[in-house]
């Protein structure tokens, strides 16, 4: 077994929802009676935030990626360390997560993956994480000094093999 783990500095971003629609057309009965070509889109504003923390976690990864990315099952562990929102300045932090906890992991595993197994990469497809361990902190918590990310570890449960890139 093979362990990477490193820390990603920056705001931890939620992956938006994909919205799809139908557009109109000017013939209701045309339109109605025969299937329509979704239209997929996703909040720009919000893509563009996770798009940045997704960068950031590849800049990080990469410094500590195995020479080629991890092929079989790996379990993937993360501590997220949110920052305290300006509500809350000087009252206690409420005791729920400021973000949508699976969304966050969705952003990582995102980031983590190659489809082309290209080196540089932690692992091929984010499919291949078996167990998923995650937490949310706040950044200014007791013993903690970094700041806002997350402390990644991704654990290979299989002997890596390296694939020559065709």
């Amino acid at each position: 077994m093979t362990t990477v783990t490193f820390w990603a500095p920056g705001i931890p971003r939620q992956k938006g929802n994909h919205i799809a629609f139908c557009p109109r057309s000017r013939d209701f009965h045309r339109a109605h009676s025969s299937p329509c070509r979704p239209i997929i889109t996703e909040d720009p504003e919000r893509g563009k935030r996770c798009r940045e923390w997704e960068q950031a976690i590849r800049v990080a990864s990469r410094e500590v990626a195995p020479p080629w990315p991890f092929t079989g099952r790996c379990s993937l562990y993360v501590d997220l360390f949110v920052p305290r929102p300006k509500k809350y300045a000087k009252t206690p932090l409420p005791s729920r997560s400021p973000a949508d906890l699976d969304k966050m992991i969705r952003a990582i595993g995102d980031a983590l993956q190659t489809k082309t197994k290209e080196p540089g990469y932690i692992v091929v497809d984010d499919s291949q994480f078996t167990k998923i361990s995650a937490e949310v902190h706040w950044a200014d918590c007791e013993g903690h000094e970094r700041g806002a990310g997350a402390m990644i570890s991704v654990e290979s449960h299989e002997p890596q093999q390296q694939e020559l890139i065709r």
